[in-house]
């Protein structure tokens, strides 16, 4: 009698071949002793003299690169003696000399350039064989960080064959860490990168016409457009000067309370203007009015009282409410 397991295999023939056969994914990793492990592919200057890989060996013991070679829109061939300390980093640069660099021990340069929207990048050794692939972009899920904003593309898990996008991130320092961890061990405050400042200059169009379709590239000439002082502010409007510069951290700008009296309706504040043909239709609350002193937000300090002297009347000779709209207010106003 044949067992369950033979049976099983017979039908599903497709099924146990792909839990026989492994994934090209676990091949992959399986020959990734040396992996990318950073990638600078593009610099916040533009420079291609400034982009760098880092590799990364997974072995603790010493591996031997001689006549491996980098492949995809950069290429470069490891000297005969190229050795990567177990655990350790090498670094591939289009210009070794370069000063962000100094003291790393980086090779090349490697010829042609990493493409700033992504590229295929791979290591093979000498025997033809792929060690490690990088299929990098700039959309999805590749972090936006790494596209000309300063930061490198860092693998997460250093100890990871895995390239795919989850596995990378923006590095938290800019520049990148060159020849260095990741990420080092230990708490680490947030990195803020500082794209504006409020006090700086903006170029701008006086043309009523629109402008050309490839304005909002990197590359776009707009050296004949006017430069002015931007309109960008930080935190509360009202609180910023000119310069960009926050004067006090809280202001009261309106405030003012409202109470019943025996006979009316007290009202004492600053209070947002919006005139009206009377006290009550410029009562304090602030709505627009097409004609109205609001649409300029102006203010002002109030003292008010309203009553309705018909209503009192009755109540007092203990009559109904006829609710006659009949009021009487008083106020003292002052613009400020």
């Amino acid at each position: 009698m044949k067992s369950p397991h033979y049976l099983w295999v017979k039908a599903l023939p497709a099924l146990a071949l792909a839990l026989i056969l492994p994934s090209p994914s676990s091949v992959l990793a399986g020959d990734s002793v040396i992996v990318f492990n950073e990638v600078h592919y593009h610099p916040v200057d533009e420079e291609n003299d400034t982009e760098w890989i880092e590799l990364h060996s997974l072995m603790g013991v010493d591996v031997d690169m001689s006549n491996w070679e980098l492949r995809g829109g950069i290429a470069y061939s490891f000297p005969e003696g190229t050795v990567v300390p177990g655990n350790g980093y090498l670094l591939v640069a289009a210009d070794p000399a370069h000063p962000g660099l100094r003291g790393q021990g980086a090779l090349g340069p490697f010829t042609g350039s990493l493409a700033n929207n992504g590229e295929t990048i791979r290591l093979v050794n000498n025997s033809e064989r792929t060690m490690d692939e990088l299929n990098y972009g700039d959309e999805g899920d590749w972090p936006v960080g790494a596209d000309g904003l300063g930061s490198t593309l860092s693998k997460r898990v250093e100890g990871s064959a895995d390239s795919r996008p989850f596995n990378w991130q923006a590095s938290p320092e800019p520049g990148g860490t060159p020849g260095q961890p990741n990420l080092p061990e230990g708490p680490r405050p947030p990195t803020v990168h500082t794209l504006l400042t409020l006090t700086a200059d903006w170029k701008y169009r006086e043309e009523d016409r629109a402008p050309p379709a490839d304005w909002q590239t990197r590359t776009f000439e707009d050296s004949d457009w006017p430069t002015g002082s931007g309109a960008l502010f930080a935190g509360n409007p009202s609180n910023t000067t000119a310069t960009g510069l926050e004067t006090d951290s809280i202001a009261l700008r309106r405030a003012w309370v409202e109470f019943k009296v025996p006979v009316g309706v007290m009202r004492v504040g600053r209070m947002p203007s919006n005139w009206g043909m009377g006290l009550l239709a410029n009562d304090g609350n602030g709505h627009d009015d097409l004609f109205g002193d609001n649409q300029n937000y102006t203010t002002y300090d109030r003292v008010l009282f309203a009553t309705r002297p018909i209503a009192i009347a009755q109540k007092i000779m203990g009559q109904e409410d006829s609710e006659i709209p009949l009021f009487i207010a008083v106020a003292y106003d002052r613009l400020v």
